[in-house]
């Protein structure tokens, strides 16, 4: 069959919910293969708002959920994705259908349970003393940002957190000073309990990338508020030595 002649047939087969679903069709014969194609594909957003009567099925919102369940079996999540992949959850928990608010809440305590767990799991290892590992630590650390980061919408539990990190990164002494991601935790910390001095002698002092600390610089000054000092370390910048990724960014700022 054609992919154009299973879109002509599409009403008059059975209509899968769910990848796996096609999958056992197509082994008892009752499906045919492009079934799978069709269900494995996917045209809308799962993060956009959900129950657009105007634009979106009730069945395609339930296909976003499958989507969204996707993306929260994956092991390894990038930092952005989580932070609007939690952001989605929480607004459906508000959901007028009671399975998606159902979905969502449920979704939503398996993720805070898996990082419970982890922080315990670690916090417990990094507190024995006699079997401190400073790479345990900066886990901790990462992780304890990480969970503040995708709570971002609910600032005391932001704010506990994120405490807990800069509790670690203050009484472990652990050097920053040559771990990039580390270091853009590190500020991002400072930044947020307003320890700007604090953090430009870190990144000042650290050995990395004359961009990467330019950089960094730019973004201490921007959320300090101190445009003067912003402009000037702008207006000093030696262009060349950027990367053309971040050159329009800077060249926006200059006066």
């Amino acid at each position: 069959m054609t992919i154009y002649n299973f879109f002509v047939r599409i009403l008059s087969l059975s209509s899968p919910k769910t990848p796996n679903t096609a999958i056992a069709g197509i082994k008892k014969g009752i499906l045919p293969k492009e079934s799978f194609i069709n269900s494995s594909l996917f045209l809308n957003s799962p993060f956009d708002s959900f129950g657009k009567a105007e634009t979106l099925t009730e069945a395609e919102d339930f296909d976003r959920l499958v989507e969204l369940e996707r993306i929260l079996s994956k092991k390894n999540i990038d930092l952005e994705t989580e932070i609007v992949l939690f952001k989605t959850l929480n607004e459906l928990v508000e959901h007028i259908n009671p399975e998606i608010a159902l979905f969502a809440a449920e979704s939503i305590n398996s993720i805070e349970n898996r990082y419970n767990k982890d922080i315990y799991e670690l916090k417990r290892r990094v507190d024995d003393k006699t079997l401190l590992d400073l790479i345990k630590v900066i886990d901790l650390i990462k992780l304890y940002y990480r969970y503040g980061t995708i709570n971002e919408k609910k600032e005391d539990l932001k704010r506990v957190y994120y405490t807990e990190a800069l509790n670690y990164i203050e009484k472990s002494n652990i050097d920053a000073s040559s771990d990039v991601f580390l270091l853009k935790i590190v500020i991002k910390i400072y930044n947020y309990f307003k320890f700007y001095s604090k953090a430009k002698v870190l990144v000042t002092s650290a050995k990395i990338e004359y961009w990467q600390i330019m950089l960094m610089l730019i973004e201490i000054e921007f959320e300090a508020r101190n445009f003067d000092n912003l402009y000037h370390i702008i207006d000093g910048i030696d262009i060349d030595r950027i990367p053309l990724e971040f050159q329009d960014r800077i060249n926006l700022w200059k006066r």
